[in-house]
């Protein structure tokens, strides 16, 4: 049982490590530009409830789907990750970075909000 659980917590680091590798490149400028230390603590601040508000919507949905009568209809939330990649490559990449520059360039006084959008 001890070994189930240590098994899960490392396998739940590596992937949200892997899945957060965009992320690290974006934080990267904002890091970059950034030399204050309020500004560096706005930028951890703002990861940290970008995560939060990631992690609190997802046990929304679970709880939420945990109320669909029928497993088939559960299935079709399938679609959505197909629809989104199909979306990225008719339309291109979405401009994550785009805005992440662009917010570095003004001096923007919502920084956190600015992290947490893009995260």
């Amino acid at each position: 049982m001890r070994y189930f659980m240590i098994q899960n917590v490392v396998t739940s680091i590596i992937l949200y490590s892997g899945t957060a590798v965009d992320l690290l490149i974006i934080l990267m400028l904002f890091f970059a530009k950034r030399k204050s230390r309020k500004d560096i603590i706005n930028i951890y601040l703002g990861q940290f409830l970008g995560s939060v508000s990631l992690i609190f919507l997802s046990l929304l949905f679970a709880f939420v789907l945990n109320y669909i009568p029928s497993k088939e209809i559960l299935g079709l939330l399938g679609l959505i990750p197909i629809f989104l990649g199909l979306k990225v490559l008719l339309l291109g990449d979405s401009d994550g970075e785009a805005i992440a520059k662009d917010g570095l360039r003004k001096d923007n006084k919502n920084l956190i909000f600015l992290v947490a959008m893009i995260t």
